[in-house]
């Protein structure tokens, strides 16, 4: 089996990583009843910026992108699934990352605002809660400036220059970590730390005052 490869422009001959997945553009209406029939009563989702400006500087949306979440929305309302939406889920438009890198530079801000503006306004009345970026902090991880910010640094390879502390390494989320003596571990060999969740819960909530909705937080072990 050829491995996949992520390259900046589309190459003959190239095997990519799968672009279906679990296919959710054709399959959402059985998916979101299954999750009904499960008993879920929200949904976490993202909106693909480029799905809705698709080079990422139109002055207009792409509306048959809209169409296709005014289709899911519909379909959670129907169930009485309450939709908790990102705004950007590592898929800025690549034209945005070509024309001035993306994040790198501050005509990004319009081009978001721009996005947001189109979205808020087609969806204000059936979407309650929005998430702005997913795992902004993955900035600072490996790769993580491309993935998160759509930023290429250079032609070396190298997406972000950092550190890295010495100790045994652990699993967990996608890159994983380094263990903490302290604390216990699943079987897949994620840590837990409910203490610390709670600390860094009460932390924030003592400094904004506003609700907080945990959204990603799953638990790495065999059921």
């Amino acid at each position: 089996m050829v491995p996949g490869r992520i390259t900046r422009h589309i190459q003959e001959g190239v095997n990519y990583p799968s672009p279906e997945a679990v296919d959710f553009y054709h399959h959402y209406k059985e998916d979101i009843r299954l999750f009904a029939e499960m008993g879920f009563r929200c949904y976490r989702m993202s909106i693909a910026w480029s799905r809705i400006v698709p080079n990422g500087d139109e002055m207009e949306p792409n509306e048959a992108g809209l169409q296709f979440y005014d289709g899911v929305l519909a379909e959670l309302k129907k169930y009485n699934i309450e939709p908790i939406v990102t705004i950007s889920h590592y898929e800025a438009p690549f034209g945005l990352t070509e024309k001035f890198n993306a994040w790198a530079s501050r005509e990004m801000i319009d081009c978001y605002v721009r996005y947001c503006e189109a979205i808020f306004n087609r969806y204000r009345d059936v979407v309650t809660y929005w998430i702005t970026f997913n795992e902004i902090n993955s900035l600072i991880m490996p790769a993580g400036a491309y993935l998160a910010g759509a930023l290429l640094m250079d032609d070396s390879g190298v997406f972000n220059v950092g550190t890295r502390p010495e100790g045994d390494e652990t699993q967990g989320n996608v890159f994983g970590g380094y263990k903490n003596p302290y604390l216990k571990a699943t079987d897949w060999g994620w840590q837990i730390d409910p203490v610390g969740l709670r600390y860094v819960l009460n932390h924030v909530y003592d400094r904004y005052r506003i609700p907080i909705m945990i959204v990603e937080n799953g638990l790495g072990q065999w059921m």
